[in-house]
């Protein structure tokens, strides 16, 4: 096959989408449709949940959709490869039927939860690599045992979503060292099943697929999922990947002390090592990666992304219908903002803010209670968007740097290259706030879509369209440097300091705020 193409399926934490890319890493296609996903209505906290019908026929009908647009014809498509959303999870029935789902949005749990992340916190994050927390599968786990003792006395397999997608895509139980690792079930140094960890949450192992590497052909496309699909019965199906793992691929971090930030709903804050270290009180997540003989250290900068998205859908609107001067009709460009933003920038106006980003801590997760200095906030018809836009993006950046800070202090050595990338990284002015705020230059992905372009890096690595990762890399992923600003880079050293009081009094660790 001369002129392969890969076709990516990407079951993300908003949308389901199909990409498909050529092996010069050209993206022909692109396919998106925003999830919309019931609550469930089993217990009090209405956590969300999906049927296995639905979002496989969106996922499904997007990649439809990308074949037809895309003008290829179906036997040049070397590969089909999945990814998904990390700490989901589908249950299947012994006969391999869906019975229940988890989103990475679920925090449901249940008596003896709390007990065991106490007796045991400390074994599970050595175990592991993260301090359990509700987020992850054992809590919901113990609440279906508990809430639901008729569904989990069915369970056959446990899957992660990506290994659901495999699953729907060629019949195959499998799973994946990225995927599994934040399951809060697997042995971060060894890459297998804990039994330790099996053995504390009492669940039988029987129910945990074998796991399998990464880009490895694990079947081929059944007559179904090509009738569903559009693609040809036979087509290989490729094992994904976590798509934060995939997204260092796509962004071009592959060497030990890489960085790489990740801008999706959320900020994953990333840095490569060639050996797994741990925070000494469980701040950071220590991953597997798909890489052999390379972990992933993470911190993260919390819903910056979604921050942004409701700022621009939510806030703007309801700020327009409370304020005379500015009409909702007229709303605001993200490059129009980004404008505006630049000319506060040029005049040297800034409101110290922090309003939803995090310093990270897997331990005990910061709650954020939003503060803007120097702006009264209610019955001021002064406050324009651009002041709160600009206030956002440089709280994030400075979020970013607490992050950071935390990775290289952790893992004891300064981080090389730092890359950016994710579907939220289109504002030009964030990416050189970015650069100032660091201090360090950036490389910056032409194509934003960082997580499924990273799948068909692993696939054309994978499939021997070249000769090795890194060349994969160089054939496939192309960036631009951003320079930080000498002037700026001390400036925001400064400012640090001043935003760091200011975020501190907006988590509570101060009880009072000079300014």
């Amino acid at each position: 096959m001369s002129d392969p193409y890969i076709v990516t399926l990407d079951f993300g934490s908003t949308s389901a989408k199909c990409l498909i890319f050529d092996a010069q890493g050209k993206k022909v296609a692109q396919v998106k449709r925003p999830w919309e996903f019931p609550d469930t209505q089993q217990d009090s906290l209405n956590q969300p949940s999906f049927s296995s019908q639905f979002a496989w026929s969106q996922i499904s009908s997007c990649c439809q959709e990308a074949l037809n647009i895309s003008h290829i014809t179906l036997n040049e498509i070397a590969c089909v490869i999945p990814t998904s959303q990390r700490h989901g999870a589908v249950l299947l029935d012994k006969e391999g039927a869906f019975l229940f789902s988890f989103t990475n949005a679920d925090e449901r749990s249940a008596q003896p939860w709390s007990a065991i992340a106490k007796q045991h916190g400390e074994k599970i994050y050595k175990e592991t690599g993260r301090w359990p927390q509700p987020v992850f599968l054992p809590a919901h786990l113990l609440w279906l045992k508990q809430e639901r003792p008729d569904i989990h006395k069915q369970i056959g397999k446990l899957l992660g979503i990506q290994d659901w997608l495999v699953y729907q895509l060629c019949g195959k139980l499998v799973s994946e060292r990225t995927i599994a690792s934040d399951l809060l079930l697997m042995n971060v140094l060894k890459g297998t099943w804990s039994s330790e960890i099996v053995k504390i949450f009492d669940l039988n192992p029987s129910i945990l697929p074998p796991i399998e590497e990464a880009g490895a052909q694990i079947g081929k496309l059944s007559q179904q999922a090509a009738n569903e699909t559009g693609l040809l019965a036979g087509t290989p199906v490729l094992n994904g990947a976590a798509d934060s793992q995939l997204a260092l691929l796509g962004t071009g971090a592959i060497y030990p002390s890489d960085a790489a930030i990740i801008f999706g709903t959320s900020i994953p804050i990333l840095y490569l090592l060639d050996s797994p270290c741990f925070h000494p009180d469980g701040a950071t997540w220590t991953n597997s990666h798909l890489l052999p003989n390379q972990w992933v250290l993470e911190s993260n900068s919390g819903d910056a992304g979604l921050c942004l998205n409701l700022f621009r859908s939510k806030f703007i609107p309801n700020l327009s219908s409370t304020n005379p001067i500015q009409e909702p009709e007229n709303l605001p460009s993200l490059f129009e903002l980004d404008k505006l933003a630049g000319e506060l920038e040029q005049k040297k106006i800034r409101h110290t803010a922090s309003w939803g980003p995090i310093i990270f801590h897997g331990r005990e997760w910061p709650e954020v209670n939003g503060v803007v200095t120097g702006l009264k906030l209610l019955g001021n018809h002064s406050i324009g968007w651009a002041d709160l836009y600009f206030s956002l993006i440089e709280n994030s950046a400075l979020a970013i740097l607490g992050n950071l800070k935390q990775l290289v202090e952790t893992a004891g050595k300064e981080t090389q290259r730092v890359f950016l990338g994710g579907p939220a990284m289109e504002s030009v002015i964030w990416q050189q706030i970015l650069a100032d705020v660091l201090g360090y230059p950036v490389l910056v992905p032409e194509e934003k879509e960082v997580t499924p372009l990273g799948a068909a890096v692993l696939a054309a690595s994978k499939m021997g369209v070249y000769s090795d990762l890194p060349s994969t890399i160089k054939g496939m992923v192309r960036y631009s440097d951003i320079n930080p600003r000498d002037d700026m880079v001390s400036f925001y050293q400064d400012r640090y300091l001043k935003w760091l009081d200011v975020y501190r009094f907006s988590i509570g660790n101060n009880n009072t705020l000079k300014e």
